[in-house]
C-alpha cells in the first residue's frame, strides 16, 4: 500500500467583541518554497530552526505564489502567543490582534520562522502567506488567528 504524507494547513480566523466569538472563517494558504525546503534539510540535518515565531500583516493584493519569500508589503508583525503540538504530525499556533491594533485594511497575512525571524518586518523564513480582506479602520474588533498544521498520509 503506497502512502504520501502532505503538509495541509488551515487558518481558524475568529472575531471577538467583548469576548465572545461571532464569527469564525477558514481559510487555505500558500505554503512557500522556502519551508517546503527547510522541512527537507531538517530530515538530512541541515535546517538550523523552523519553529514558528511571528506573524504580519500587510496592505498588499498581489496573489500568493509558492516562490514568495516575504509579504509584498508588511506594516504590522506580531508574536505567537501559543504554539503546541496537539495530536501525532499536528502542530497549533495562534496569534491574537487586539481591538487597538493594525488599524488598517489587511489584505495578506505571513507566518515567519526561524532563528532569523524577529519583530522587524521582512526578517525569517516565510512558512506561509494568504490573501485576507479585513478594513479595521473604524469599529475593529479583536482577531484570534489560529493555525492548524498536520503532516499527514495521504
Amino acid at each position: 500500500m503506497k502512502s504520501n504524507a502532505i503538509l495541509n494547513d488551515v487558518w481558524e480566523i475568529q472575531h471577538i467583541k467583548n469576548g465572545k466569538v461571532f464569527k469564525t472563517e477558514y481559510k487555505h494558504n500558500i505554503i512557500t518554497d522556502l519551508s517546503l525546503n527547510e522541512w527537507a534539510d531538517a530530515l538530512v540535518g541541515t535546517a538550523t530552526d523552523i519553529e514558528i515565531k511571528f506573524m504580519g500583516l500587510g496592505t498588499n493584493t498581489t496573489t500568493p505564489t509558492p516562490t514568495d519569500t516575504q509579504l509584498r508589503t508588511e506594516v504590522f508583525r506580531m508574536d505567537d502567543i501559543a504554539l503546541d503540538r496537539v495530536a501525532t504530525g499536528q502542530t497549533r499556533s495562534e496569534f491574537l490582534l487586539a481591538d487597538d491594533e493594525a488599524l488598517f485594511a489587511i489584505k495578506e497575512l505571513g507566518v515567519f520562522c526561524g532563528s532569523t525571524a524577529t519583530a522587524s518586518f521582512n526578517t525569517g523564513l516565510m512558512l506561509s502567506r494568504i490573501l485576507w480582506d479585513i478594513d479595521r479602520t473604524s469599529g475593529a474588533t479583536e482577531i484570534r488567528f489560529i493555525r492548524h498544521d498536520t503532516l499527514e498520509r495521504k
